[in-house]
This record gives C-alpha cells, structure tokens and sequence, in this order.
C-alpha cells in the first residue's frame, strides 16, 4: 500500500534508554521504533501495512492523511549557540585562590 501520511521522527530518551520514534497524526497509535531514524520508519511503515492489512479484513477504511501538502525534508540540527566574542585584552583575569594575600 502507498501511504501518502506524513512522518515525524523523533529522539526519545528515558531514564534507562533511548530510541527513534516514527509515527503519523492519522495513527499517532501505531508508532515505529528503532535505534536508527531509518529502522524507525522501516518499522512504521510495517506497522502501517499490518492496520491496513487488519482493518481491510474488517472492513474498516484507513484514515485519510491530514494534510495533502507536499512534505520537504527537513533534517534536525541543533541551533549553534553564539558565543560573545571578547579580544583578549578585555577579559577579566581569572582569580586563583584567595586575593587577601
């Protein structure tokens, strides 16, 4: 089956653990998961043919998706952080021990 839902993938980490996560709104239920972004979709999208495989037996009709908008990739990277640029000759000196001496 030619699912057209979009995916989001995500980072989830517990206490013990952590994995990718791949799921649809339309079937936010039936997630995927895996120790890499691609073995979460893989996994999803396994998931996805058995509801559909499993809902045609019953007679039940898939959820339409959400959204008919085309979907671009958009691949996480986290913000750099700027740090303030400071000459040399402006930084404070660092103190070591106790100034009293």
């Amino acid at each position: 089956m030619d699912f057209k839902y979009k995916i989001t993938v995500f980072w989830y980490q517990d206490k013990n653990e952590g994995y990718w996560v791949a799921q649809t709104a339309e079937l936010p239920a039936c997630p995927g998961i895996g120790d890499t972004c691609q073995e979460a979709i893989t996994d999803l999208i396994k998931a996805l043919n058995d509801v559909y495989e499993h809902s045609k037996e019953l007679g039940i009709s898939m959820p339409e998706p959400l959204s008919t908008e085309p979907v671009r990739f958009r691949p996480f990277t986290r913000p750099q952080r700027k740090l303030p640029y400071r000459p040399l000759s402006k930084r404070r000196p660092a103190h070591h021990g106790d100034s009293s001496s």
